[in-house]
């Protein structure tokens, strides 16, 4: 999936979530959404931000979780907003 699009990448990081068609993998899914939040998709960074928020999938940083989420915000992506607004 090197190449591949967001949306592939975001997909493969469901999948991972989930365990569809593939094992299980929390940390996998959390890699495929951070390179998708690299391509600064606001869903991916949301995903990035949530999950460093809670430690699925990686360690737990709620620093770098509220830049992400941020920046996910900034970008106009609600649910973003709506987290922020929690912390």
């Amino acid at each position: 999936a090197e190449g591949s699009s967001v949306n592939g990448m975001k997909g493969l990081a469901w999948l991972y979530d989930h365990g569809v068609a593939v094992d299980q993998n929390k940390e996998k899914a959390f890699l495929w959404y951070q390179r998708a939040a690299e391509k600064e998709d606001t869903e991916a960074l949301y995903e990035v931000g949530v999950r460093m928020l809670t430690g699925n999938g990686t360690s737990k940083n709620k620093q770098k979780a509220r830049e992400v989420l941020v920046q996910a915000a900034g970008m106009g992506y609600k649910p973003a907003l709506d987290q922020l607004d929690k912390l």
